[in-house]
Order: structure tokens, then sequence, then C-alpha cells
């Protein structure tokens, strides 16, 4: 049922597997921390914040197309396609936010995990991992979030999300906010794309076997 993202460091093609029965996909946006984003400002502000500028450091690898199927009922989470920088300089990513999301689709924290301790990223999968694998999926600090020079984040981003009202809900661009080399003095933004629609139906929640939290 559920998807699963090698890990790649270094840059090279990386395979994709995600949850049975998808189809087609169309665009929507939230906004995510990089610590638990419960009781933070209101999502749907998008705009980049005075003092940013753009930048061009940062690749979204393996970029995607699918539809995650769940119930009403189901918490699901969306990972973030995988971060490349294509400068010399090391980045620490500060936030990733998904843009203009639908009021209809309540998001929950977003966490950050090692590939070395998880083995693979995720397209897609059900349940709140941090409870239901804790050994597995142990949430990285902010301070870990770094991006080496010409390669891969050894981590990948998941957020939690759950849809009440059955209807299909598409994921767009999303802005990841970063420094080069811990220089405080200027932050960075890039918008890069996330194609996954969640195409929700009237449910109970779907079980989860005790295999979800199986290392790949």
């Amino acid at each position: 049922m559920f998807g699963a993202i090698p890990r790649r460091i270094p840059m090279v093609p990386r395979r994709f597997s995600a949850i049975s029965g998808r189809w087609a996909l169309a665009l929507l946006p939230v906004t995510i921390a990089l610590a638990s984003c419960s009781g933070a400002a209101d999502p749907r502000q998008a705009p980049a914040t005075p003092g940013q500028v753009p930048g061009s450091a940062l690749r979204a690898a393996n970029a995607f197309v699918t539809t995650v199927p769940i119930t009403t009922h189901d918490m699901v989470d969306i990972g973030i396609p995988n971060l490349d920088n294509m400068s010399d300089t090391p980045l620490q990513v500060l936030s990733i936010t998904l843009r203009r999301p639908a009021l209809a689709v309540h998001y929950g924290h977003m966490d950050a995990f090692s590939y070395s301790r998880v083995g693979s990223g995720i397209i897609d999968q059900l349940g709140d991992l941090t409870k239901l694998c804790p050994q597995l999926y142990r949430p990285l600090a902010p301070s870990d979030l770094i991006v080496p020079a010409r390669t891969s984040a050894p981590w990948f981003a998941v957020i939690s999300a759950r849809v009440y009202m059955p209807g299909k809900y598409a994921l767009g661009s999303f802005r990841v906010v970063y420094r080069m080399d811990q220089n405080d003095d200027v932050t960075y933004y890039q918008n890069l794309a996330l194609s996954e629609t969640l195409d929700v139906r009237s449910g109970p929640a779907q079980r989860l076997g005790k295999s979800e939290c199986d290392r790949p």
C-alpha cells in the first residue's frame, strides 16, 4: 500500500513506488514548519517574507505525479521530493511550505527523518509515523537539516494531513527557505514542483499492519 523512495547520495536517478491504485493529478499547496506546526500562522499566507531573496541552489529530484486514495478518517503522510544542492556551498533548510492550500485539508505537524535510519523516503503513507513506528521514524532537529554542497539531502521531509470532506485535492508547488553556509545575513527562497493529488472518499480509516514499520 505504501510508497518508498530509496535513499540517494550522490545525485543519481532514484526509483519510486507508491500506494497501489494511483491515478491522475492537479495542484494545491500548504504551509509546513520545520518543527511541529500546530498553532502556526495561517498556512494560506504564502508570499515571500521581506528580506528573502530568490535562490537557485536547490533542485527537487525525482518529481512524481501520483494520486493517493484515502478516506475521510485517514491520516496521510505526504512526502516532499528529495532536495539536491546544486551549488558549491552547503545550505541549511529553514522551512518548507506547500503553497495555496485548500480549506478542506487540515495539515498537522511536519517532520524530517534521516535516510540512514529509515532506509528510504516516502511518497505517501498512512498513519502518524512518529507514533506508529517510533523506533524507525525519529524526527530530526531543525539544526540537522543541512544539504551538503553538490549532493542530495541526507534526510527527507514529511507533512501529515487529514481531509474530512470527500473530493480531490491537488498539491502543487512548495517553497523552501534556506541559508547558504550558515550565513545569517541573507535568506533565500525557491518554489519547486510537487505533483500529488489526495483522492478522498467517505469511509472508515484503513487498517495498518505491523509491516508498515519494517525498514525497507
